[in-house]
């Protein structure tokens, strides 16, 4: 999968959910996002992290739970990983519902857009050291670019670069996280709580 089609596969199960039925508040869904970085920070902080290996050999054994989900709720749901997918989908379908065109001032960004998500996060990853903490890694994404107004993504594309070293620093498989996230929400019901 490379960046586009998430665009296109995060955007459209939002809009298959109910997501897109009304006009949406674009301010209103940047600050959601923003408060999505803030459960990043928050499973870091409380070392919750995913276990693929306990999640495959108990959903290979089906002894607990009667499907994938559940395992997914126990194992890999609202951990470090998770929350990082999370806000990458959340940003991909903003991007797609609002027909943002990433590359539109980002002319350099266009050899990227054909890599597979790793790739492209570790391309797009800013050159600066990674500071050692989550959270103002995150600070630091989100000052130097939400909101403003020369930006015609609103500075998200700039978050996705950051999240880019985090997932490089943490050695998270950012696709492997998306692709089961996207799953997990596919199965969802219509107009869920909370898509991400």
């Amino acid at each position: 999968m490379d960046i586009l089609e998430l665009i296109n596969s995060s955007h459209s199960l939002a809009k298959n959910k109910g997501f897109w039925d009304e006009k949406k508040n674009q301010k209103e869904d940047i600050m959601l996002i923003i408060s999505n970085l803030g459960e990043i920070v928050k499973s870091y902080k409380r070392h919750k992290f995913a276990d693929w290996i306990l999640y495959n050999e108990q959903l290979n054994k089906q002894v607990e739970f009667t499907n994938s989900a559940e395992y997914f709720n126990v194992f890999i749901k609202d951990t470090f990983e998770d929350e990082v997918a999370n806000v990458i989908i959340r940003i991909t379908d903003f991007f797609g519902g609002n027909n943002i065109d990433i590359l539109s001032d980002k002319e350099w960004l266009r050899s990227a857009t054909s890599m597979t998500l790793p790739d492209f996060f570790r391309f797009t990853a800013p050159s600066e050291e990674y500071c050692g903490n989550v959270g103002e890694w995150l600070e630091r994404a989100i000052s130097e670019k939400c909101f403003h107004a020369d930006e015609s993504d609103k500075g998200l594309l700039h978050i996705l670069f950051y999240l880019g070293t985090i997932i490089e620093e943490f050695h998270i498989d950012i696709e492997r996280h998306i692709k089961a996230k996207l799953e997990y929400n596919l199965k969802r019901p219509q107009l869920y709580n909370r898509l991400y």
